[in-house]
């Protein structure tokens, strides 16, 4: 978040101008910076704010302390608990933002959307599903549903293309496209 005021004017300034906001952010945090939701809502903003929990919670998480939260494990021989996937609460609930970003036309009025993480995990979890267990075995992973045995492939290390820019390295070519004044 911005520490100087020009910054955080840049930022007032973006957020006026934008028809959805994505956000990740608790909410005393954006208050303290003097964003409201609600009032970006009422001038006709999509306002997206994804939490760990919901915005009424202070509790902080992220991808797989959520997705361990509301049971999203599997067990490995031993019956010790084992990551199902590469933080698989973020992608889930990225799509549903992208979801109601779509949903509500530009100028069709406002709307403040709560997505935590731990409501879509649960929501997932509530789908039909296979019964059964993801079991390693040496370097083999399996799905035991009782009554068959299905190879599952590996977890596997990505590999980045490219170093990421650094944190704001885009930001002033972006405000002065906008026409916003680059503090």
């Amino acid at each position: 978040m911005p520490a100087h005021p020009s910054s955080r004017a840049a930022l007032h300034s973006l957020v006026g101008r934008a028809d959805v906001v994505i956000e990740a952010s608790r909410p005393r945090a954006l208050a303290g910076f003097g964003l409201d939701a609600h009032a970006e809502a009422a001038r006709g903003c999509t306002w997206i704010s994804i939490t760990a929990f919901g915005r009424s919670s202070q509790r902080v998480g992220f991808g797989d302390d959520v997705a361990a939260a509301r049971g999203l494990l599997a067990v490995d021989a031993q019956g010790q608990p084992v990551f199902t996937g590469d933080a698989v609460a973020d992608p889930l609930t990225g799509l549903l933002a992208a979801a109601l970003a779509l949903s509500r036309p530009p100028g069709k009025g406002g709307a403040v959307w709560d997505v935590a993480m731990a409501d879509v995990v649960a929501t997932t979890l509530s789908a039909p599903t296979v019964e059964g267990r993801v079991v390693r075995e040496g370097d083999r992973w399996l799905l035991d549903t009782g009554a068959t045995t299905l190879a599952v492939d590996p977890p596997t290390r990505r590999r980045p293309a490219a170093a990421a820019a650094t944190t704001g390295a885009d930001t002033a070519t972006v405000l002065r496209r906008l026409g916003i004044p680059v503090p």
